[in-house]
């Protein structure tokens, strides 16, 4: 039996595999259901077909001119352009939701593939790498993150990035440094450099641990510095594979608020008054967004109890959200299996022994103590009543520069609040619960080193033979298996104890508010989850116990059990966290045809507010409703479906200039939505009434604050009939300062009209009968060209910056077709360098296998034309 389930191993691990990703995602890929929930959906599935769309007609999408008055779309980094799974789904014939839904699930395929690999590269056996494969991919802070696709292809390339910062520790190179440098290039290029960041943070503190005992280093000191020079080399190519997507958006971020964006404005205000108009929706600060989707410490019991806060949908069970410190959740669930866990927490004895314990713990750790976010030890002392964070002074308004300060006084002292004070660039990033990725990603690995330990015992894993002894094993098991014990008897306790007061439930629920979604809080339905839920946990645990109390016996097959256990266990409680809509309620058909170019005027979005009935009834068929609902307003994202223009829409980054520049309008009492429906009315319009200012630096937020608030009120002065163009630039021309403001009687035949545009291209004719200005009301950004075609003579034109966010050309007297396009030259740089990097690296690789091959074949020759030696003829 233990040699049958030996030679069977693998196909167990694929067996338990594939069943959990059936019992999650069954219905998506034959029920013909497509997710449905959070951005995934509404976000990212409308920005998929906008670049199908795109791509299908030979054009490159690099600006999204549908939001606002147009924003980047390459650079703002989620739009995974040049990704290459991206490419295989663009190209991928079907109905574009699910094909949609297929490149998301197979990223969760994927990490499991890659927590498979990490495991077994890592020294574990085969079915001990199966339960980190499971562990990983169907735990709930990376199952979760199929609603919002570029951390979960973040999460996919983990384990793989993980795996080769500790060969290249052990000092495998220069393989190793080819897989974390595309490990880390697939990050950035699927839309999550954040996650590439925390890499290269443990790849760091990796050189503080020792190799592990099967390092080829002999000498530490020597290691450690080679390990430095690998991992140091590896992110250099990933900066080169990933540039055609690094460059542009490191060029954007520059200027976005995420970068520049003080924590508070008071400084550009002048004293104004500041209406809630300015520090509420799209203009809160940056600084007040960072903390949020924190992980509450309470939320730790999740680890240990299936959706232990209660399911979020359909209905709203999560009882959690009647503690008043929590906060919405980033993942419905952080459980990873009780088996896993226990099963990790066992090789804490090994920390010191053992490298890989020592820094995958450190790891795990650290992840959740920056997961936290908010909850710092400045909300420790606002919760004792030590300083009240919450006491703001008399006039401000709570949402702005005192929300952000708020925030950073509440989190001041934990780990990410240190990570965004010290380190460069950090600060930029936000939602700290997604660290609960990287702390899975550790305990996963973790799980496996413990189950080899427990199943097979020291002697049979090579990392371990000089540290440790059956003696310390079989301790190890005598603990697993009181703990294991000791957590069935205390969740059956409670399950009991829950069911005997099960006609209190209604009492306590009233405690909890409703959700402007899910409706009122449904205290039965989750009560008995609950039961279910702590049930399950004692099952699964006395079988752990069971299991390891019977392993000499049985040994392959119990830990065999042990897997199988696990997957049971992780599919019960993942299925209920993947949303699901079916594809026949319409909710995600792309309409045909569609316009090829924005019509004007551009449509203006009201203040997203949920439907108040909502609140006050619950549905099961809730997650249609709302996505219908928001395709009808169109929010965030389903406007690109019809390929309708809306403003007033917060995108993932803002421009820096435009948030000052309504800030400055909301001061005077315009809404954002007010001010950007005046900017594009018209779209495109010639003036000869020009003012000009010197350039600023775009990247000081009080310069840009300032300017912002200067062009504002230059342009409610009224000093003529002709409207007034504000340009800024260095280099003024002469006619600007000689022609002064012009009456209507003076204006004389002034036109412009677009006659053709595409997502990066627009052509307008104008006719001037003098040298003017034209204004086109879209967002400036220097990597705009022109070029004006006059009389037949085509030349290149300047594109200038306009009234602060626009763009404007200065045209002479006469009849001219201007023609804007849009290419950035760090696109260019950054396309050049990943061609070369990619071409290098493949031409590298294929080197590799052919000189495997040449030594392989000499190697055989070699040894077929060397008889035995002389003592083996004698034996023969």
């Amino acid at each position: 039996m233990r040699d049958i389930v030996a030679s069977r191993s693998l196909a167990i691990v694929a067996a338990c595999l594939v069943a959990v990703f059936l019992s999650c995602f069954g219905d998506v890929l034959l029920l013909g259901r497509a997710l449905a929930f959070r951005d995934t959906a509404h976000y990212y599935f409308p920005q998929f077909c906008l670049i199908a769309d795109e791509i299908a007609a030979g054009r490159l999408p690099l600006w999204n001119p549908y939001l606002n008055t147009g924003v980047p779309l390459l650079a703002t980094g989620n739009s995974a352009l040049f990704y290459p799974p991206m490419w295989l789904a663009l190209l991928c014939p079907g109905e574009p939701a699910r094909v949609w839904s297929l490149y998301v699930v197979t990223h969760v395929a994927l990490a499991a593939l890659f927590a498979w690999w990490m495991a077994r590269g890592l020294g574990c056996s085969r079915l001990a790498a199966g339960v980190a494969a499971l562990t990983y991919a169907f735990g709930g802070a990376v199952l979760f993150q199929y609603a919002n696709v570029i951390y979960l292809v973040g999460a996919a390339w983990l384990p793989l990035a993980l795996l080769a910062v500790e060969r290249i520790r052990g000092g495998r190179t220069p393989r190793s440094v080819a897989m974390l440098a595309v490990a880390l290039a697939m990050m950035v290029l699927g839309g999550d450099p954040q996650l590439a960041y925390h890499v290269a943070l443990f790849a760091a503190l990796r050189l503080c641990f020792p190799a592990s005992a099967d390092s080829v280093n002999n000498v530490a000191g020597s290691g450690r510095a080679r390990a430095a020079l690998g991992l140091v080399a590896a992110g250099v190519l990933a900066l080169a594979l990933a540039a055609v997507q690094f460059l542009p958006s490191y060029s954007f971020a520059r200027t976005s608020d995420r970068a520049i964006e003080p924590a508070s404005f008071a400084g550009a205000t002048a004293g104004k008054a500041q209406p809630q108009s300015v520090v509420t929706g799209v203009l809160t600060p940056h600084a007040a967004k960072r903390y949020w989707f924190s992980v509450g410490p309470w939320r730790l019991a999740e680890l240990l109890v299936p959706n232990f806060s209660g399911r979020l949908f359909p209905r709203h069970e999560r009882w959690l959200a009647g503690v008043p410190a929590e906060s919405h959740p980033w993942s419905a669930s952080l459980y990873l299996g009780v088996v896993p866990l226990l099963l990790a927490l066992t090789t804490w004895r090994h920390v010191r022994g053992d490298p890989r314990c020592g820094w995958l713990w450190t790891v795990a750790v650290l992840a959740v103590l920056a997961s936290f976010g908010r909850y710092g030890v400045g909300w420790i002392g606002e919760e004792l009543g030590l300083h009240p964070a919450h006491a703001v002074a008399d006039g401000a308004v709570p949402g702005g520069g005192e929300a952000a300060t708020i925030e950073s006084q509440r989190a001041a002292g934990g780990v990410y609040w240190l990570l965004a004070r010290v380190l460069p660039g950090y600060g930029a990033f936000r939602y700290p619960a997604k660290w609960m990725v990287v702390a899975t990603a550790a305990v996963a690995a973790l799980a496996a080193i413990g189950w080899d330990r427990v199943f097979t015992g020291s002697n049979d894993n090579k990392h371990n033979n000089n540290n440790h002894n059956d003696g310390d094993d079989a301790a190890m098991r005598r603990s697993l298996v009181r703990y294991s014990l000791a957590w069935s008897t205390a969740t059956c306790f409670a399950a009991l104890l829950l069911l005997a007061s099960h006609h209190l439930w209604p009492t306590w629920g009233q405690r909890v508010p409703a959700d402007p979604l899910f409706g009122p809080f449904d205290a039965v339905s989750a009560g008995w989850h609950m039961v279910f839920a702590l049930a399950q946990v004692a099952v699964v645990s006395l079988l752990l116990a069971m299991a390891v109390q019977h392993r000499a016996r049985f040994r392959a097959a119990a830990g065999a059990l042990v897997l199988c256990i696990t997957a049971v266990d992780l599919a019960l409680a993942g299925r209920p966290l993947v949303a699901t809509v079916p594809l026949s309620t319409g909710v995600f058909d792309v309409p045909a045809p569609r316009p090829a170019a924005p019509p004007t005027p551009r449509h203006t979005l009201p203040p997203i507010a949920l439907p108040h009935e909502w609140r006050d009834e619950a549905s099961d068929q809730r997650l249609t409703e709302w996505l219908a609902w928001q395709r009808s307003d169109p929010q965030p994202n389903w406007n690109l479906l019809e390929r309708m223009p809306v403003s007033a829409v917060s995108p993932a980054v803002w421009p820096y200039a435009m948030k000052a520049y309504l800030r400055a309008r909301a001061l005077r009492g315009t809404s954002p939505a007010q001010a950007l429906a005046a900017m594009t009315s018209p779209r495109c319009w010639v003036s000869a009434n020009v003012v000009s200012l010197s350039t600023i630096d775009e990247t000081d937020a009080t310069a840009v604050a300032r300017r912002a608030d200067q062009v504002v009120d230059m342009l409610s002065t009224v000093d003529g009939g002709e409207r007034r163009v504000i340009v800024e630039t260095d280099t003024p021309r002469d006619e600007w300062a000689q022609r002064g403001p012009k009456t209507n009687a003076e204006t004389g035949t002034h036109a412009c009209r677009i006659v053709a545009e595409t997502t990066d291209r627009i052509e307008i004719v104008v006719t001037l009968d003098a040298p003017g200005m034209l204004v086109l009301a879209d967002f400036f950004t220097p990597d705009w060209t022109a070029t004006a075609e006059t009389a037949g003579s085509v030349s290149n034109a300047e594109v200038l910056r306009v009234n602060r966010v626009m763009r404007g050309v200065a045209l002479p007297a006469g009849s001219h077709r201007v023609t804007l396009t849009y290419r950035p030259a760090s696109f260019t740089a950054g396309a050049a360098i990943s061609g070369l990097a990619w071409s290098c690296l493949a031409i590298a690789f294929f080197v590799s296998i052919w000189r495997s091959g040449s030594l392989s074949t000499t190697r055989h020759s070699r040894c077929r034309n060397v008889g035995p030696p002389p003592h083996q003829h004698q034996m023969l």
